[in-house]
């Protein structure tokens, strides 16, 4: 028996992160908090992101079946504190922690600023 799922199931997921991640971390450890996210681990954030700081959801044209939402590029981020940049995190406002991934190591140094590329969450359709 085929399994499938319906896009809206996979955009719902999307949604809640486009819809509700208004900060993006660059953290030096991988958090599991809101707080190390955007305190203990943090090297760089910026804190107004909106839905228009996101592309999609959409059909994924890199042969992935499934749903993918393209987190847009965040340009020169000013760096508060120097380290080495392992990981990436998404959180809301009412303090979650909503999505963590890895991210090219490079150190940061406190004062100069950092761009995040643009890069996307996929959901791949059951199989």
């Amino acid at each position: 028996m085929a399994k499938s799922v319906h896009d809206d199931v996979l955009d719902g997921a999307l949604n809640i992160i486009k819809n509700g991640a208004t900060q993006i971390s660059v953290t030096v450890a991988q958090p599991t908090t809101y707080g190390t996210a955007t305190g203990t681990y943090a090297l760089a954030i910026k804190s107004d992101l909106t839905s228009g700081s996101y592309t999609g959801p959409a059909d994924d044209a890199t042969g992935i079946l499934g749903r993918k939402l393209t987190v847009n590029e965040v340009a020169a981020q000013e760096v508060l504190v120097t380290g080495e940049a392992n990981f990436i995190a998404l959180c809301d406002v009412d303090d979650r922690l909503l999505y963590v991934t890895t991210c090219t190591a490079q150190t940061l140094v406190d004062g100069n600023t950092v761009t995040i590329p643009a890069w996307k969450i996929q959901i791949g359709d059951p199989t």
